[in-house]
Order: structure tokens, then C-alpha cells, then sequence
């Protein structure tokens, strides 16, 4: 099965020149850590293979994106909401947001469900407190409200989704270097 999804794509370790093959962080021949370098390059053998890998890192970099964007909403937004006389705990609120939404955008790739979890829990828990502060704040802003939690179900979505993908590739390379190292 490996072979026929073109998953059973590896490197030689940079050592002892054994395969190295996707979720490895050591060669499981001589212990030498799996570099970012070799990684990078497993990961564009794998993408070239296309398949669940492609996949996955679509949806990495459409979750990334999306965090970007809501962020540039988001700043677009407070502008406008700071024109029409809004407070101080708006700026407060948008810079705190942002930086959650930059940083799991930066993270998305390595830690995807930990990004959208950072952006969720931060992002609904500000606006819990401004719930509870003034419930009309709630309805202000209430269309980029809306775009946002649909960006945070989609990017749930996604982080679910490449995650289960990387698993599989991993078992399916520990399957397979499992296979090479046994004894005939």
C-alpha cells in the first residue's frame, strides 16, 4: 500500500546513510537527530509523490492564511470601530487577538490544532469578557464575528485534518522501516 500511495519515500541519514522516512526525529539505525534540513527535504520528496501528504500541507497553509487574514480583518475592523468612537479595551482586545492569530499562523504547519486552539480560546474568551462587561457588545461587530468563527471551525477543520493525515504517514514510514529492519 505504501508503495502504490508513494509514501515510502525516505532520505539517507546524513551518518550511516540508512533511511530516514517522514516523522522520524533520529535515525532508527544510528540515533543521529533528524535535522530540519533532511526533514524539509522528506517533506518535498513526499509533496512531489502528491496524495494525503499534498493534503496536508494545503490545509496547513489554508489554515495559515486564514489566520493571516483574519488578522488583516481584524485590524481593518478596529479601525473602523476606533472611528465610530469605540474604547480603549477595543485596542486592548484587537492587539492581544492579532498577536494569537500571528503566532498561530507562524506555528500552524508544526501545531496546527494547538494554533486554532490558541486563536479560539483567546479570541472567544475576549469576547466572553466583553459579553459579560456589555452584552450589546456582543452584537457590535457582528458580521466579522461571524467570518471569524466560521474561519475557526474551518480551521479546526483543517488542523483535524492534516493531523490525521501526518499520523498516518507516520505509522505507515514506522510500518515500513519496521519491514527493512527485520531479519529475513
Amino acid at each position: 500500500m505504501l508503495a502504490s500511495m508513494g509514501l515510502l519515500v525516505s532520505v539517507p541519514c546524513q551518518d550511516c546513510g540508512r533511511p530516514v522516512y517522514f516523522g522520524d526525529s533520529l535515525c532508527r539505525s544510528c540515533g543521529v537527530p533528524v535535522t530540519a534540513e533532511v526533514r524539509e527535504v522528506l517533506d518535498e520528496r513526499l509533496d512531489a509523490t502528491g496524495g494525503d501528504f499534498t493534503t496536508m500541507r494545503r490545509r496547513l497553509m489554508e489554515l495559515s492564511w486564514s489566520l493571516i487574514v483574519l488578522a488583516c480583518v481584524r485590524v481593518l475592523s478596529t479601525i473602523v470601530l476606533i472611528a465610530a468612537g469605540a474604547s480603549l479595551w477595543v485596542l486592548l482586545d484587537t492587539a492581544i487577538v492579532i498577536s494569537a492569530m500571528l503566532v498561530g499562523a507562524a506555528t500552524a504547519r508544526r501545531h496546527p490544532r494547538k494554533a486554532i486552539l490558541l486563536v479560539a480560546v483567546v479570541w472567544g474568551g475576549f469576547e466572553f469578557i466583553a459579553g459579560v462587561m456589555n452584552p450589546l457588545m456582543l452584537l457590535e461587530g457582528w458580521l466579522f464575528k461571524l467570518v471569524t468563527l466560521v474561519f475557526v471551525v474551518r480551521g479546526f477543520y483543517a488542523a483535524q485534518t492534516a493531523d490525521r493525515i501526518r499520523a498516518e504517514l507516520a505509522r505507515e514510514a514506522d510500518a515500513a522501516a519496521k519491514a527493512e529492519f527485520r531479519p529475513a
